[in-house]
């Protein structure tokens, strides 16, 4: 059975001047050479030979070599997937119906975490799929014109995301768009930005091998301009309540093994999942009854055919407030997971509220011109 971490990019074991069939030590899994692209260490015991088409993988997802969201110097450009093309006069289909559309807020709305709950305009949707501008804080990263990932909005001028999606990226060649939904085609009612990066702070600790520490913040080199599909997220404070169900978005592809990014938004309803019950499950997995769940980590999900999965790396996990209707506070963000929507196997996620501390004494030191406030949620 195969094993992933859904890291966005893939970290493969295998011996150094080795050719033909290798040897594959657990929790290492063999898969095929189009399947792995980074090679790392071998671990532990359990020997197994591949076959001479594959390679021994470490909790791998499958990649996506042909099929990814367009640039950002092509906005909507269609992808060389057949089934993703662009759709820039999509007529509602007869097995959905058009979500209704929302008036635009007014200017002193304009707080964190405040989604479009009836999204803006008129779109058919699939089931899975977010409403536009729904979630307006969502964006998309980009490196050397390709889709690395998701991430948040916490100021008009930083980004939150994973720090694994940005190895062996740079600010130069990075780009962030924000306020789209359908990556290829310009359906929506409205227009996404784009920013050009300044500088990027990972967390010093971030550990590859077990997803420990995995976040990173992205300086934008000019804020976005604040409009109903532009938003901001809250972050975690330790007095404020959320529902147990939380909704995970972004751009992966909608099930594991898929080859085809999704165009459109997702946003998957999830439970979370308590740090014991979801290293109990997870030792029931190929990982074994010996591994143990990082503390900055947190889970969701293990509901069949519900799950982030391959390319959501870096995208939010967020969950409503109690006592505020349609606002949301960002809990955590795609780190990794054993396949996609597989039951009983939470997926895993950077626990952000054991980071407030950190986010802010970065952000503290730059002068950006929006930071987000700590704890000032305000009334509507």
């Amino acid at each position: 059975m195969q094993k992933h971490l859904s890291l966005g990019i893939l970290l493969v074991a295998s011996f150094l001047g080795w050719s033909g069939a290798e040897y594959c030590y657990a929790p290492n899994s063999c898969v095929p050479q189009d399947y792995c692209s980074i090679r790392g260490q071998p671990v532990t015991v359990d020997i197994k030979k591949c076959e001479t088409n594959e390679v021994c993988c470490r909790l791998t997802k499958p990649s996506i070599p042909s099929c990814t969201p367009p640039s950002p110097k092509t906005p909507h450009s269609p992808t060389s997937c057949d089934t993703t093309t662009a759709r820039p006069n999509t007529t509602p289909s007869t097995t959905t119906t058009p979500r209704p559309t929302t008036t635009p807020r007014s200017k002193q709305a304009y707080d964190c975490g405040t989604s479009n709950p009836r999204g803006i305009g008129n779109l058919a949707l699939d089931t899975s799929d977010s409403r536009p501008g729904e979630f307006p804080w969502m964006v998309a990263l980009y490196s050397n014109e390709k889709f690395i990932g998701g991430g948040s909005l916490i100021a008009m001028d930083v980004v939150l995301t994973a720090a694994h999606i940005l190895e062996n990226v740079t600010a130069a060649n990075t780009k962030i768009r924000a306020g789209d939904w359908d990556l290829i085609s310009d359906r929506e009612p409205f227009t996404p930005q784009q920013r050009l990066v300044k500088s990027i702070i990972r967390h010093e600790d971030f550990d590859y091998e077990t997803g420990a520490n995995d976040l990173a913040l992205v300086i934008l080199a000019q804020p976005f301009k604040q409009e109903d599909h532009i938003q901001t997220i809250c972050l975690p404070t330790p007095d404020e309540d959320t529902a147990n169900k939380c909704i995970v978005a972004g751009w992966g592809v909608k099930n594991f093994g898929d080859k085809c990014l999704s165009n459109v938004l997702k946003a998957i309803e999830l439970p979370l999942v308590s740090q014991d019950e979801c290293q109990d499950k997870l030792r029931k997995t190929e990982l074994g009854p010996d591994f143990e769940l990082d503390p900055s980590l947190m889970c969701a999900g293990g509901e069949e055919g519900l799950d982030s999965c391959t390319g959501d790396g870096g995208s939010a996990i967020f969950c409503e407030m109690d006592y505020y209707r349609n606002r949301y506070i960002q809990v955590g963000i795609v780190n990794w997971g054993m396949e996609c929507g597989k039951k009983d196997t939470p997926g895993v996620y950077t626990n952000l509220e054991k980071f407030n501390d950190w986010i802010y004494k970065q952000l503290e030191a730059l002068p950006a011109i929006q930071h987000p406030r700590r704890g000032e949620y305000k009334q509507f």
